[in-house]
């Protein structure tokens, strides 16, 4: 995890001195598939505010089914969001970065939002959106990239 954040450290110290392309180097380490790791967002959902342990001993075959189901693909250019055989994908541009997260600027028509990216732990991440808390609590594991 430390050279982690030291790689992500000099990236960032590249993109400040380089500028231009040099600040996408900080949204690579989050390029390729990623899919819903089931039981930790199950887990970390017991944090949200909207948690109700009273009707929470078992989730619903369905949630787990339809979770198992999402999917994002981050490139050097969008992020494509599945959801069986539902695509989207949403354009975006680097906005900052620091040796914790990378955010940016997803577009969608006339809509913008930013995604912030942040490790939860080797090979597992979340993101945050400005206009949204539907997220807040997945934890997406990688599976290729």
């Amino acid at each position: 995890m430390k050279l982690r954040v030291l790689i992500l450290i000099n990236v960032v110290l590249l993109a400040w001195s380089c500028g231009g392309e040099a600040t996408d180097l900080a949204m690579a380490e989050f390029i390729g598939g990623w899919e819903v790791d089931l039981d930790r967002t199950i887990e970390r959902a017991k944090d949200s505010p909207k948690y109700d342990a009273a009707n929470a001993e078992d989730v619903p075959e369905t949630i787990r089914k339809l979770m198992s189901m999402m999917k994002i693909e981050i490139s050097e250019t969008e992020i494509v969001y599945l959801r069986g055989a539902k695509k989207q994908a949403l354009p975006y541009e680097f906005k900052s970065a620091d040796p914790n997260s990378v955010t940016v600027t997803v577009h969608n028509g006339d809509e913008q939002a930013n995604l912030v990216f942040s490790w939860v732990d080797e090979g597992r991440m979340n993101f945050k959106s400005s206009v949204s808390d539907d997220m807040n609590y997945y934890v997406w594991l990688r599976t290729e990239g």
